[in-house]
């Protein structure tokens, strides 16, 4: 009895919702059905909006700044650099679009062009720091160090929480005024200002290792927690715990790299040293063997697999693995000395 009822009323309420909607007037179906054509209507790009405004108004040179600014994120250089050629006949003074018309040059690898740029866009906006950084990174390129820092102590100076620009700067002071202390400063100031500054805290952990200062674990570390999967921050790992002599860490770190990178020669080459330092000739020689398949000329690899061919007694293989190294480098030392042990 209590299944008819709801079954009745189940109807009742079926038809009354048919009868209310056949009851409505045309004019509002037409509105729903105008409502649904356009939420499916697919919405203009950006670019789209910008084709129609132009096509409206087509001496607006910021316009074309930003139209240029679509081509480029869409790389396609001919229609951005038309784009700024327009815009700069309209206003050869518009310091955006000098900065993009570096960027194309750039992009070109035209390089003295981009800077030329650059620096208009420069003279036109002294507060421009986008332009002072692109022109700082071209000086560092070159390697004129003193123009570099110029435009860096710029670009602080009118932003101090720049934190590229802090990067920037302590490489500079890293590679040109070999002051590894004062750069470690400068890299540290930019992972305050962005603590999730990957190419900061790579250079931290990356300087420390070469101290052999246990602060770099943790620099790799904080990579690895915002970027699983990067196998070379776990061969860097692994070269800070060999530089410590944690030997099973480092034998972890380097296995962790080959799970992500199988054929990734320098771990391949480094966990064959490791198993040669705690004298494991076999794995080692299997180590140094991916080494050489996955680069053919690893003239390090030979060596490393001709010593353990020559601490396990096999002269020949020895032989042929330490001409083979200096075949490839024949300055090699360690291959000349490797000869001669088992000449004598």
């Amino acid at each position: 009895m209590i299944k008819q009822l709801f079954y009745l009323i189940s109807i009742v309420t079926v038809l009354a919702c048919q009868s209310e909607e056949q009851s409505q007037p045309a004019q509002n179906k037409n509105s729903r059905n105008d409502a649904v054509q356009e939420v499916v209507k697919p919405k203009s790009s950006p670019l789209d909006s910008l084709n129609n405004y132009l096509g409206k108004n087509p001496n607006d040179a910021h316009a074309l700044v930003n139209r240029a600014k679509s081509h480029l994120k869409n790389r396609n250089l001919p229609a951005a650099a038309g784009d700024i050629m327009a815009a700069l006949q309209i206003d050869s003074n518009l310091a955006e679009a000098h900065s993009l018309k570096g960027e194309i040059h750039y992009i070109q690898n035209q390089t003295r062009q981009a800077r030329d740029e650059w620096i208009k866009c420069i003279n036109l906006d002294p507060e421009n720091t986008d332009c002072r950084m692109k022109l700082t990174e071209i000086y560092v390129a070159v390697k004129n160090y003193d123009k570099a820092l110029e435009q860096v102590n710029a670009v602080i100076a009118y932003d101090k929480y720049a934190a590229p620009a802090f990067f920037l700067k302590g490489y500079i002071i890293r590679d040109y005024k070999r002051d590894t202390v004062t750069a470690l400063q400068y890299f540290q100031k930019a992972i305050d200002l962005d603590q999730n500054y990957i190419d900061a805290l790579d250079i931290m952990g990356v300087t420390l290792t070469n101290r052999k200062d246990t602060l770099a674990r943790y620099y790799f570390e904080r990579i690895l927690e915002l970027q699983p999967n990067r196998a070379d921050i776990y061969y860097k790992l692994g070269v800070y715990y060999t530089n410590i002599d944690d030997i099973n860490r480092a034998l972890e770190s380097y296995t962790k790299a080959l799970q992500i990178n199988p054929h990734d020669p320098e771990s391949l080459f480094n966990l064959g040293y490791l198993y040669v330092e705690i004298r494991e000739y076999q794995e080692a020689k299997e180590y140094f063997s991916r080494a050489i398949l996955a680069k053919q000329r690893n003239y390090k690899a030979y060596y490393g697999r001709g010593y353990t061919f020559e601490v396990t007694g096999d002269v020949i293989n020895a032989r042929k693995d330490y001409q083979k190294a200096l075949e490839i480098l024949p300055i090699y030392e360690p291959a000349k000395k490797g000869l001669k042990r088992i000449e004598n």
